[in-house]
């Protein structure tokens, strides 16, 4: 993945206004588009590997002038970037994920994270764990809800829950 310069005083203006202005950065603003969309189009293959292609879809339809700028942006961002990253392998980024989610209650992103977190090859055990682990930290409610999505997807899936008295 090729790194771009953070620069937080570019303003998005088409380019044809700063050819209209005479302005030398064109160019870089050209680029900075094409490495958006580049970007943008990687973010959407490693989301569709991660969360599935079902899901990806549903989150790319029917997208309006309202809604497609966030879906751009988390397929540029979150999954073109950061999703991109080495370090830690996906397993682990997803495992993170789902405590976060778990953390912050968000149970509708956490159910498609459970699977993610199971596409990315994590066990029943390990996704338990983890929001267990979570309720250290984030408080037995969160945690509760949290076990109780993670329950739904696996329901959905037809999987075995761990039978063990961990």
């Amino acid at each position: 993945m090729t790194k771009r310069p953070y620069a937080a005083n570019i303003t998005r203006n088409p380019p044809e206004t700063h050819r209209a202005a005479g302005d030398a950065d064109a160019a870089h603003f050209e680029q900075d588009i094409d490495m958006s969309e580049q970007d943008r189009e990687q973010g959407k293959t490693r989301r569709a590997a991660v969360m599935g292609d079902a899901f990806v879809e549903r989150a790319m339809r029917d997208l309006d002038g309202f809604s497609r700028p966030l879906q751009n942006w988390l397929n540029e961002h979150a999954w073109g970037s950061t999703w991109q990253r080495g370090g830690i392998d996906l397993k682990t980024r997803s495992l993170c994920t789902c405590a976060m989610l778990a953390a912050l209650g968000r149970s509708t992103e956490l159910k498609g994270h459970v699977r993610g977190a199971l596409n990315n090859g994590a066990s029943l055990v390990e996704i338990r764990e983890v929001l267990l682990h979570s309720a250290l930290y984030a408080g037995a409610p969160a945690a509760v809800e949290a076990f109780r999505s993670a329950r739904e997807v696996i329901a959905e899936l037809g999987l075995s829950l761990p039978d063990d008295e961990a």
